[in-house]
């Protein structure tokens, strides 16, 4: 037999015959029956303590008894020397749950389809459940089921209970996600149309584990439900695709029109102005470190507080500049002139712009 007490109690029914019949002898006779009995070689017969009321010798070690085979004997002798028959008795302790490995699909598993297999193994011969249901095991004691899924979390019960009752489980975490990605927010919004070749188009997600944009010049990809692409706009109507896939696999895809109407600049201001436009264009969208690669190397510490000070206002206040003019060009500076009309009333402000060549060569603004 296998068992899963460490601490068995032994009990042996002491039976009274006389003359072989079974008969009553008085307690003066039965109180000296003596036991003679082994647990795994070692003697423990004085350890019995006789209960006459029900004829029985009791037992109960006070240590726990080894995993696996253990062997028991034991006869009795009473008052006239008569010895009983013998009993012996081979059992397995087995007080160890049964392990389970190999589960597939791991606790945190996302997927879109149901139902979903669930498979394993287990360390030893056992009765196996999943989420209560019997699962038949294989040669190797392996197992594999399918679990139907509803949306969103889903507890699947992985038991198993051996011979001697000892019960292992694991409960995995598995979600279903049949929802594709939907995109929140896109800037500029479809259909716009920008005065600028390079573009920065980003937005987010609200559940994507990749963003990818596809469009005339290329792909680019980010991980995470957040994007920002700069790309490169074809003069005219452009086609560009955004798609979102999400940790279950579910793919969305959008496409996005934005028309590229270039500013026609007089060839002598065209290397000024494109990157004043540019500026202008990355602070209306509230893109504030976009807008400072605009700005000179030397000149962007000071203007990053400026604009941290403006906050949103700072695509306003600068978006009141217009109608640039030249006023000087030199090799490595360029000097403009742009009016504001000043906020609540109707005087003409004038401000100086400029431009210079940077070290790397990029033309970039100093100062305004």
């Amino acid at each position: 037999s296998i068992i899963a007490q460490a601490l068995p109690e032994f009990v042996l029914n002491i039976g009274q015959f006389c003359s072989g019949n079974p008969c009553t002898l008085p307690v003066l006779a039965t109180d000296r029956y003596h036991v003679s009995a082994t647990l795994n070689g070692a003697s423990i017969g004085s350890l019995f303590s006789y209960v006459p009321a029900n004829n029985e010798a009791r037992f109960q070690p006070m240590n726990r008894l080894p995993e696996g085979v253990n062997r028991f004997g034991a006869d009795v002798t009473d008052t006239f020397g008569n010895v009983s028959n013998a009993v012996a008795a081979e059992f397995t302790i087995d007080t160890i749950p049964p392990s389970i490995t190999g589960v597939v699909p791991l606790t945190g598993f996302v997927t879109n389809k149901s139902p979903v297999t669930v498979s394993g193994a287990v360390s030893e011969p056992a009765r196996v459940t999943v989420n209560g249901q019997s699962v038949a095991l294989g040669t190797n004691r392996e197992f594999s089921t399918s679990v139907a899924l509803v949306e969103g979390g889903n507890a699947i019960s992985i038991q198993a209970t051996d011979p001697a009752g000892n019960t292992g489980g694991r409960t995995l975490e598995v979600s279903l996600d049949t929802v594709p990605p939907r995109l929140m927010s896109v800037t500029p919004a479809s259909g716009s149309t920008v005065a600028v070749a390079a573009t920065r188009v980003a937005g987010t997600f609200d559940d994507a584990a990749t963003v990818t944009i596809t469009w005339s010049g290329g792909t680019k990809t980010v991980s995470t439900k957040e994007f920002s692409f700069d790309v490169v706009l074809l003069a005219g109507a452009n086609t560009l695709t955004l798609s979102a896939i999400d940790a279950a696999g579910n793919v969305a895809s959008v496409p996005l029109t934005l028309t590229f109407n270039p500013v026609q600049y007089d060839p002598v201001d065209a290397p000024y102005l494109s990157v004043w436009e540019a500026f202008k264009s990355a602070l209306s969208a509230g893109d504030h470190m976009r807008a400072l690669e605009f700005i000179a190397y030397g000149s962007r510490e000071r203007y990053a507080r400026v604009f941290n000070e403006l906050g949103a206002e700072a695509g306003t206040v600068v978006g009141a500049l217009y109608n640039l003019q030249r006023v000087e060009i030199q090799s490595d500076v360029a000097e403009y002139f742009a009016n504001q009309r000043e906020i609540g009333t109707d005087r003409e402000l004038g401000f100086f712009i400029y431009f210079v060549r940077d070290g790397d060569g990029v033309w970039r603004i100093s100062t305004l």
